[in-house]
């Protein structure tokens, strides 16, 4: 009986994690589609700014939304197991206002110490653009507790639709303003921090969405007050034990991003490139390379979000067999997607690149991404597996494995990177390392703790 609904669950998990896969992919390309012309009216030295803004911006971004969905979810998944609504309703309630505090905060923070980063990176001239970005903070802090309450009821397409408002949003808005100031006739910097507008714009947009559909989906249960309901305090000290850890293996896998900022910036200045001539080669790494590093990742996130409910459940009743299956689901599913972009993206490269970002820059950015490719394997995985141990309330493991990951990348990216013979080919090559070792790490944990082989390889 309990292969059935193992099996039924592990296909459920995977239609799910299918439908907003294909959603998600709608909404990377908007995103490409966004800095193919923002590449053209900003060019190299504005990609400097706007991406050192939005890579710092990013770290805090994180601080307040990155446990909070599976935080949330994982409560709100526990309650539905036992049935219990009035709870679900608790937890939504309270972590809304707590969050929407907490974003306020952090966001407020990120103004403060804006105009110090950008000097210690060494690229002051982003310093409008990252407060322009800060307000977003508080509305996807928001946003994080409403997805994380859609996911646990597996609304996944709510949750796709709401990334494809803030996406469009953000391409419109963003395109627009970006024209606006240009017309206006604005320095760089300050086309650059107009553009930005349209990511907090977009997440805005976002969260009035996810709003809307969590009042829905709320208005259709059936909630009657029982003792067993929780109180507020009791929710957010829960949230906290399992957002934490979360939120520090998500600060961490940031920093890796911060670190390719630091180290390019500063030891391509070590070789003889002035500040602009490394802020452009930033510029056209991040743009281009990263961008479809991170585009293929986005095929695989949806996965980890699908099954990590299931997950939650499956621990709460104790049905591991269950548990082990959701896993082999979800690892079967990464490599029938992920095998196929990456050989596409090592072959076709350049290709790819001229076709989107104009054949000057594919020449720099295109054996960059033939670099990285190896890294959105290692990296797919790791999404799943560490998803999995947070899944059964262990994510401090996941987190060692990325202290370790990240320590490799910064030693192997600032040696490279300082030498001419490498130079930027030095920051993804240090990546692809360091989540190797990140993914071997976390592996061996994750079978010691189900007592059986992980089928990675299989």
């Amino acid at each position: 009986m309990e292969i059935k609904e193992t099996k039924n669950l592990g296909e459920g998990i995977i239609g799910g994690a299918l439908s907003l896969t294909v959603a998600t992919v709608v909404v990377k390309l908007l995103g490409v589609l966004y800095k193919i012309p923002l590449a053209n009216v900003l060019g190299d030295e504005g990609m400097g700014y706007f991406n050192t803004a939005y890579t710092v911006y990013s770290f805090f971004y994180l601080l307040c939304t990155a446990g909070v969905p599976k935080s949330v979810m994982i409560l709100i998944s526990e309650r539905l197991a036992e049935n219990e609504h009035a709870g679900v309703k608790k937890i939504l309630e309270a972590s809304v206002k707590a969050f929407t505090v907490i974003g306020f905060a952090v966001s407020l923070g990120f103004v403060l110490f804006a105009k110090p980063l950008s000097g210690l990176i060494g690229n002051s001239e982003a310093y409008v653009t990252m407060v322009c970005v800060a307000p977003s903070i508080v509305f996807s802090s928001v946003s994080g507790v409403l997805r994380g309450y859609l996911s646990a009821k597996m609304r996944l397409l709510s949750i796709a639709v709401s990334q494809v408002v803030e996406g469009a949003v953000k391409l419109a808005l963003g395109l627009l303003l970006a024209l606006l100031a240009i017309r206006l006739e604005m320095s760089l910097p300050m086309i650059s921090a107009f553009t930005i507008l349209g990511t907090t714009l977009g997440s805005f947009a976002s969260l009035v969405y996810l709003s809307a559909s969590s009042k829905s989906e709320m208005q259709g249960e059936n909630i009657e007050q029982n003792e067993k309901s929780l109180k507020t305090r009791g929710i957010l000290n829960k949230i906290l034990k399992i957002s934490l850890p979360i939120t520090v293996s998500a600060a961490l896998m940031n920093l890796s991003g911060i670190c390719d900022l630091f180290l390019v910036m500063r030891r391509l200045c070590d070789i003889g490139y002035t500040q602009k001539e490394a802020t452009a080669l930033y510029g056209n790494y991040s743009t281009l390379a990263l961008s479809m590093f991170n585009l293929a990742l986005a095929l695989i996130t949806p996965i980890s979000i699908a099954f990590m409910p299931a997950l939650a459940k499956a621990k709460a009743e104790k049905k591991y067999r269950g548990f082990c299956d959701c896993v082999d689901s979800a690892l079967s599913f990464t490599a029938f997607i992920t095998a196929p972009v990456v050989l596409g993206m090592a072959v076709f490269s350049e290709e790819i690149l001229a076709i989107l970002f104009g054949e000057a820059a594919a020449g720099v950015g295109a054996p960059l991404l033939v670099l990285i490719c190896p890294g959105i394997i290692f990296m797919s995985y790791i999404l799943i597996i560490n998803s999995s141990l947070e899944a059964l309330n262990r994510p401090g493991l996941a987190t060692i494995s990325l202290v370790v990951g990240i320590a490799i990348k910064t030693i192997i990216s600032g040696i490279l990177i300082g030498k001419a013979d490498f130079g930027i080919s030095g920051a993804p090559l240090g990546t692809v390392v360091s989540y190797a070792v990140s993914l071997f790490i976390s592996l061996i944990m994750l079978s010691h703790i189900l007592g059986y082989n992980v089928p990675v390889l299989t």
